[in-house]
């Protein structure tokens, strides 16, 4: 599992050609330097990961406790 986890990390970090702009970082990229474009980008990838792995956690913490109580119950 915990491999896994760090394949999947690994995978998300090393995205970078990944354009996440909404309309508005469109336009302001269009009109701007090719270096100040790319950090538009890895900044809007950087303030989607720390979400995304809240999630990550916190959807992982939901599911090993039900199945630590699915466990425990069919010891009984």
């Amino acid at each position: 599992m915990r491999s896994l986890f760090i394949l999947c990390f690994v995978c998300l970090v090393s995205l970078g050609d990944l354009l996440g702009q909404c309309a508005m970082c469109t336009l302001n990229a269009e009109g701007s330097q090719e270096s100040q474009a790319h950090a538009i980008n890895t900044g809007i990838l950087y303030m989607l990961l720390f979400p995304l792995v809240i999630l990550i956690v916190i959807g992982f913490l939901i599911w090993w406790n039900r199945n630590k109580l699915f466990k425990s119950n069919s010891n009984d």
